[in-house]
Order: structure tokens, then sequence, then C-alpha cells
């Protein structure tokens, strides 16, 4: 039996809204389209029915594995408006040769004009700039240029930096290109302070975040002692919010109908539907809210209780 081969099924917001408005009984998709007054409601709705789940105690989020890359004797390193080099996404390579703007890597595939570069030095530093041009297959041109650079050491590139997560649950150390990979623990701000000399150097194990307002803050323990490292952290983003018409949800499409049928309830009781059909509605949407919470949490996103009081990150 022939199949279609495309595993990709989303939705935007404007149909969730046609479908929770269908079973709600106050849209016929052969009929007449909602109003944009209606489709303005519905998405504060919508938007207020995960808000809703957030302050119900369940804690709902995306799950990304971030990228920061430590620098030699730099302890803290922010996330958010004021971040530093870090990213969701980086090219990895090593330097062939080169001096001042122009250098050859290993590799400058997925790499763009305008990217950050991070070019490890002879002094056990990164050098950071940005790229002016990719030339060729191998060759670079920056835009200010440095000196002392280690052929054969690391380089990394990068095009977005992190923004502020709204935790860290797990992550690992990777030293240098290809190197190995060392677990790491989370720490609560009370282990981290039982640390009588923070300043210790060596090979970042354990990490405290610090979920301040505009950057998140990570605390390395030990204080890196070397610039080739770079920490890899699972960050927990909150959902995004539904904006325009074409915005898809920041959730896996497993979880569509808890979304559609718990937004069909909210309209069922503004519309004034007959009790027992909304009791019915109520029952589905319960259904499906529980099949959410039952994924597996391997998936890239999370919807689940949380009992914690979120201690790692005060």
């Amino acid at each position: 039996m022939p199949t279609s081969g495309d595993y990709a099924y989303n939705l935007t917001r404007n149909e969730i809204i046609d479908e929770a408005a269908e079973l709600a009984g106050i849209y016929d998709p052969e009929g007449q389209a909602l109003t944009a007054s209606q489709y303005t409601r519905y998405t504060r709705a919508l938007n207020n029915l995960i808000s809703a789940w957030r302050a119900d105690g369940l804690t709902i989020w995306s799950r990304r594995i971030g990228a920061v890359f430590l620098q030699k004797s730099q302890a803290t390193y922010q996330l958010g408006s004021a971040a530093n080099h870090s990213s969701l996404t980086h090219v990895a390579t090593t330097l062939t040769s080169g001096s001042g703007t122009s250098i050859v890597v290993g590799t400058t595939a997925g790499m763009t004009a305008g990217d950050y570069i991070g070019i490890e030095q002879d002094t056990g530093t990164m050098f950071w700039d940005t790229i002016v041009s990719v030339d060729s297959s191998i060759a670079l041109t920056l835009t200010t240029g440095g000196s002392d650079y280690l052929v054969g050491g690391a380089v990394w590139t990068y095009t977005t930096k992190l923004s502020r997560p709204l935790r860290i649950k797990d992550g690992y150390v990777r030293q240098s290109f290809g190197g190995n990979d060392t677990p790491i623990k989370v720490l609560s701000q009370e282990e981290y302070m039982r640390f009588g000399v923070k300043t210790t150097t060596g090979l970042t194990t354990q990490v405290w975040y610090q979920p301040l307002i505009e950057n998140g803050i990570v605390h390395c323990y030990p204080v890196p002692s070397a610039s080739n490292t770079i920490l890899f952290l699972e960050l927990h983003y909150p959902f995004q919010k539904f904006v325009a018409s074409s915005d898809n949800p920041d959730f896996p499409p497993e979880w569509l109908n808890a979304i559609i049928y718990g937004l069909a309830v909210n309209l069922g009781y503004r519309t004034g539907m007959e009790e027992k059909r909304l009791n019915m509605l109520k029952q589905d949407a319960e259904y499906w809210h529980q099949y959410a919470l039952g994924t597996s949490q391997e998936e890239s996103v999370f919807f689940q209780p949380d009992r914690t009081t979120h201690a790692n990150n005060r």
C-alpha cells in the first residue's frame, strides 16, 4: 500500500482555532469563515489556555540543547539579551593556517558572512571575531583579525546567541575539537554556595544556573582552565505564544488535540454550549490532556506536572 512518505504535520494558529471553533459549534468549515475579531479573541483564549496550565502546576516547556563556549579563567556566562558566546547550533572545525584577517580551516561548510567565529590561540585563549566573507570551501576573511592562532586548534562558528532559558536540566562538557564528553552536575544555589573556594580552576564539572530577569547566569565550577571546551546544556524554554495567523505551535504535532479540545471547551463556555454536549467535550479534552501528559520525556518538548520548587534555578 503506497504512503506519502511525509512525516511532517502541523497546524497554524488559525487552523487550530478553526478546529476548536468547529468542535464548539461556532464555525462551519463549509460556511462563513470566522471574523478577524473572533480570531483575535480566540487567539487570546488560546494563549491564556497554555498560561493557565502553567499556573495549574503543569510546567510546559521546549527542550533545546545549547552550546556555551567556555573561556579560560571566566567563571560566569550570561544567556539572554547580553549573552556571551553561545548558540543552539554551531560549526566546529580546526585551523589549518592563517594570520590576521585571512585564515584557512578544515571546512567552511555551514558558515555564512556575519557569523561569530572563535579561534584557539597559542596562549590557550579563544580569539573571537566575525566573518566578513566565506571565500571558498576552506578559506575565510575576518572582520578584525588577530594573531598567535594555534595551527590545528579549535575553530567554532555560530550565527545566533542563546536566549534566556527558564532553567537548565542537564549537560556535559567536551574538550577540544572531537574530544570526549564528560557529564556535569547541575547544582542548586545552596549546593553552589557551599564551595568555600569558587575560584578553583580545571575542567568544569558542575554548574549553577541563576535565571535573572534579563539574562540568566551560568556559574561554572571549577572555573575553566582552558578555552577549547564547549559546555553543552539541556535548556528549557517557555512555549512561544501565538501571534500571527500562520504561527505553528512550539510543540510536537502529537499534542495538537490537547490544545484543540482544551480551547474548544473554553469557547463552549463562552458561547453557552448546551451542558450535556459541553460535558462530553470536557471528557474528550481531559483524555487528550492526559495523553499529552503521558508523552515520552525523551521528546524535544516536555508537558508534565512539576512538583518541585525549582531549587536549581533560584
